[in-house]
């Protein structure tokens, strides 16, 4: 588990006109590349409402997902094949597997995934093509 402090936009300290920080922890799950995975597993209903690079090998997810209360696995899958554009661009999905016993409730929850194993080095960039959402996201490897 890796710890950070990040600008928090809902603590901002009027007396001295910054933000105040807040230590949040987290750790970074596994990038999945399986072709077969990325095209057959079901999931449940989801939005992303954002994407951002958090680090220097870590994305950033926040998910818009139904059923407060119940357990959510979340996976975040690579078909395995890699544009050859420029620059490469890889097809990702997110997967979200839920109890079944969820209630219709909404709310947002943050997801951390390690990208560094879809990264090519002779390039700066990546651009992940995310396939439920039509989101296209540029990764940059610095």
């Amino acid at each position: 588990m890796k710890s950070c402090f990040l600008l928090d936009p809902d603590r901002f300290d009027d007396d001295n006109n910054l933000f105040k920080q807040k230590k949040i922890e987290y750790s970074c799950g596994q990038t999945i590349i399986d072709e077969n995975m990325y095209l057959n597993a079901s999931s449940s209903d989801y939005e992303i409402m954002s994407v951002e690079k958090f680090d220097y090998k870590c994305i950033k997810i926040v998910l818009k997902l139904k059923g407060v209360g119940c357990y959510h696995s979340v996976k975040f899958v690579d078909s395995g094949h890699i544009s050859e554009s420029n620059p490469p661009q890889r097809n990702v999905r997110i997967i979200v597997d839920s109890n079944g016993k969820c209630n219709n409730e909404v709310f947002t929850n943050t997801f951390f995934f390690d990208i560094s194993n879809l990264k090519n080095n002779s390039y700066d960039d990546i651009i992940l093509n995310f396939k439920e959402n039509n989101i296209k996201f540029k990764f940059n490897n610095n």
